[in-house]
């Protein structure tokens, strides 16, 4: 059933890339992915819960607060509170998915990304190992997501899209370099390089938070290539070219790259490979954007896009990757 929804959802996304709005009304397309979104999570959670998210239905069941839930309590508390009101594991994982899936479309929508672009990210394969494994990465990096796609105007609100990100899983904070660097405030930017510099320390000062479990399959560099492919797609797309509305694109996308390498000689491969994950997400609407600012027949590259992020999972499965 759940191979059937992925296959659905790789369906839409190449029906969608088709044009880049199939769906003229706003409002129409709204309800269509919140739709999808909701049989989505549907889907998911009324199947066996996998180990990792067997944890988080354990810990809706749990009394403690300990610091290993306070510090990222969006989830761990967040999820334990509503499960005493709906005395539903799975209904609390669905309306938690809800919640991410709206802020993700938000985000999509302050991107200005074409239609097909929100069902191509829902099976893009980090998405999927997300939602599945690494769920308070996973949502954490949809609400830093919200808060890259936001103007510098608005301040307040990224910074509390920022702050959630960072309560729902603490990797947020190595992204905190970009965050900054792409304000156009000076004091922001000046901040932006410290934490470029302090990158290293915070990650040694988190090694012993991280997981050291591993698959047994170092993807490091399988992680590094994607990005450098990213890279070179965006590179050569710009025809080496920097435009102002292309600077946001490049600060992740050399965050990533550095930030990828920092955590792969400092922490075990899994840490590497999970933030290489979290990167892969912030730069896929900066890869879609790419395509479409520089080409103009592009329905075959949102295609081709489409079928690479899914590729993976129908090739190797879940398991393959990181648990």
């Amino acid at each position: 059933m759940e191979l059937v929804l992925y296959f659905f959802l790789a369906f839409l996304s190449l029906l969608f890339s088709l044009k880049e709005k199939i769906i003229p009304s706003e409002r129409v397309f709204g309800l269509l992915y919140f739709v999808v979104s909701l049989v989505m999570s549907v889907v998911i959670r009324f199947r066996n819960f996998d180990v990792d998210i067997q944890t988080y239905a354990d810990a809706m069941l749990s009394s403690s607060f300990s610091f290993y839930y306070l510090r990222e309590p969006v989830v761990w508390i967040g999820q334990r509170y509503l499960y005493q009101i709906l005395g539903s594991q799975e209904a609390v994982f669905i309306l938690f998915d809800l919640i991410a899936l709206g802020v993700l479309y938000k985000a999509f929508k302050n991107y200005r990304l074409p239609q097909y672009a929100f069902f191509s990210f829902l099976c893009f394969f980090p998405f999927i190992l997300g939602i599945q494994n690494v769920y308070r990465q996973w949502y954490s990096v949809i609400f830093v997501l919200y808060a890259f796609s936001m103007s510098h105007e608005n301040l307040s609100e990224r910074y509390f899209s920022f702050l959630l990100a960072g309560l729902s899983h603490n990797v947020a904070g190595l992204f905190s370099a970009p965050f900054f660097l792409m304000s156009k405030r000076i004091w922001e930017k000046i901040l932006g390089v410290v934490f470029v510099f302090l990158t290293p320390i915070a990650v040694l000062l988190s090694a012993d938070t991280k997981s050291s479990a591993s698959t047994g399959q170092n993807l490091v560099l399988a992680y590094l290539f994607l990005i450098a492919l990213i890279s070179g797609v965006m590179v050569i797309a710009s025809r080496l070219k920097v435009r102002q509305h292309e600077i946001k694109g490049y600060i992740i996308l050399l965050f990533s790259i550095y930030s990828v390498v920092t955590t792969s000689l400092l922490l075990t491969s899994t840490g590497a490979e999970r933030t290489a994950m979290f990167a892969l997400m912030l730069l896929y609407p900066h890869l879609i954007l790419s395509l479409e600012w520089h080409f103009k027949q592009s329905s075959i590259l949102r295609a081709a896009l489409s079928v690479l992020g899914f590729f993976p999972i129908l090739l190797f499965g879940t398991r393959q990757f990181i648990l």
